[in-house]
């Protein structure tokens, strides 16, 4: 590691969980990101100044003017443009050494070879289509699943696939049960709540690129913002789950 990224990185580096071997695991490393939204442009920003190695940024959709509430890496200037070529060039400016990949488009389109190779699958996406294809192709490529997700002024994250053990997002949400999406453009959210979540999912992803302290894996992190309260929930895996077992079956907490 060079003089200039040792002290770029050097907090991080101060902390004994990460130190140098850490930070060259980040370097190393690959991420791919969907979502470019309220938690996607939070999450983009956090893995690039960390100085994760690549990262691929997946979205289809155009800057609008209500996405300035809470999409911090958009500006006003910006409105119109694809979101994903704008995140580009903004993340390019804050750390040039990151390789930065884009796809304007949905990710069940995406090319296979921007999606191999990754050390995580970021999930900042909005709608349970995306959510279920990414959990399934977690599973196939055996990389884990950093999910989060936000809406009125409630939030929550969790970890799937990390292990052979792990429940998946499946085994949480059945795709028969959901007829009805909430989403921010229907139920509305507060926007800081989006950078909570956010930065706790590079939280976790980092935990899994660079090895250190413990992931949620198992676990679902609740927020309420009101309240002020966390709190944490139990998964199991779902051995009737129809995507990671064999057999069909219901969800299990």
């Amino acid at each position: 590691m060079k003089d200039n990224d040792l002290l770029r990185y050097s907090r991080h580096i101060l902390l004994p969980q990460i130190d140098i071997e850490g930070q060259e695991k980040i370097r190393n490393s690959k991420a791919v990101l969907v979502g470019l939204g309220g938690l996607g442009s939070v999450i983009s920003m956090y893995l690039v100044s960390s100085g994760i190695g690549e990262i691929v940024l997946i979205d289809h959709d155009e800057v609008e003017i209500s996405n300035l509430q809470r999409q911090i890496i958009f500006q006003t200037g910006d409105i119109g443009k694809k979101k994903a070529k704008v995140a580009r060039e903004v993340l390019q400016r804050l750390n040039p050494k990151v390789k930065i990949d884009t796809y304007v488009g949905r990710v069940q389109k995406c090319s296979a070879s921007l999606l191999q190779g990754a050390s995580v699958y970021i999930d900042a996406s909005d709608n349970f289509d995306t959510r279920f294809f990414l959990n399934e192709l977690s599973l196939k490529n055996g990389i884990p699943l950093v999910s989060g997700a936000a809406v009125r002024f409630e939030g929550q994250l969790s970890v799937f696939n990390l292990k052979r053990s792990s429940p998946c997002y499946h085994c949480l949400f059945d795709s028969s049960d959901y007829r009805t999406e909430e989403n921010c453009s229907t139920n509305g959210v507060l926007s800081p709540l989006l950078g909570v979540i956010a930065s706790m999912q590079v939280i976790e992803a980092l935990k899994i690129i660079a090895d250190f302290g413990t992931t949620l894996d198992g676990r679902l992190l609740l927020f309420d913002s009101q309240l002020v309260e966390w709190t944490t929930l139990k998964l199991k895996k779902d051995p009737k789950c129809s995507v990671c077992q064999v057999t069909k079956g219901k969800t299990n907490l």
